[in-house]
């Protein structure tokens, strides 16, 4: 049975993203279990075999990805500049 490891920044937001995006996946590929998912803050020194690794992106960096590519509405861009902190921009 394959596994899968989604590789997340060390950071609250991060490992909220990775816990987000592992339950999504859980519903897209329909893995019966939660016992083939896991959840890491880096990249492991030495990779288990039949395990697949996931490097995710926070949400923040998501959406400025999104914002570049101008597939955000205006509004929308808005409202995640403020609440997006400057150094973030």
């Amino acid at each position: 049975m394959e596994e899968y490891v989604f590789v997340c920044e060390d950071s609250l937001e991060g490992i909220f993203s990775g816990v987000y995006e592992a339950y999504e996946f859980k519903k897209q590929e329909r893995v019966e279990s939660h016992d083939t998912l896991h959840l890491a803050v880096k990249q492991p020194d030495m990779q288990r075999l039949f395990t697949r690794y996931i490097k995710l992106k926070t949400v923040e960096e998501k959406e400025l990805c999104l914002i570049e590519n101008g597939k955000v509405p205006v509004v929308v861009q808005i409202i995640i500049f403020a609440v997006v902190p400057e150094d973030m921009s």
